[in-house]
């Protein structure tokens, strides 16, 4: 069961991921997010989708107002509570359709949650191997040359 102290806290997510002008940033770029409910998750990516969202344990989101969404390059990142790597960047949920759609969440790995013979890392934690549920396979992860789609596939 994952940690909920942190939920509708201030979050800080980190990463060298492309930039709003499709740039590669030089510096680590941060920002204040805030950790949404599993419920609030879930509502909010269902309504986007128009379809019910499930999300597993070891999925946590954040939103930021005005919007903050990870990008190609961010996944790996690290999201900080309270001076604590509490969650892994993945990527954005629902897929984006080439155009930002504010509504979209950030998805993160809870570390709490995470098995490592489960969930094997390599170096910089970029994640292998990583089975996910059905719902979050229309989610978009950071990292170009990995892609899900709702049927499970990947490209």
């Amino acid at each position: 069961m994952p940690s909920t102290h942190f939920y509708g806290g201030n979050a800080t997510i980190a990463g060298w991921g492309l930039s709003n002008n499709n740039t590669v940033s030089q510096i680590l770029q941060t920002a204040t997010t805030i950790i949404l409910t599993k419920n609030d998750c879930e509502t909010r990516i269902s309504n986007i989708m128009e379809e019910t969202a499930s999300l597993d344990d070891i999925y946590m989101c954040s939103i930021a107002d005005p919007y903050v969404l990870l990008n190609y390059g961010d996944s790996g990142g690290p999201v900080i509570y309270n001076g604590n790597i509490i969650a892994i960047n993945k990527g954005t949920c629902p897929l984006r359709k080439n155009t930002v759609n504010t509504l979209e969440v950030n998805v993160h790995l809870n570390i709490d949650v995470l098995e490592i013979q489960d969930y094997p890392f390599a170096i910089n934690t970029v994640i292998l191997n990583l089975l996910l549920s059905q719902q979050v396979l229309s989610c978009m992860n950071t990292d170009e040359y990995i892609h899900f789609h709702l049927s499970g596939s990947e490209d």
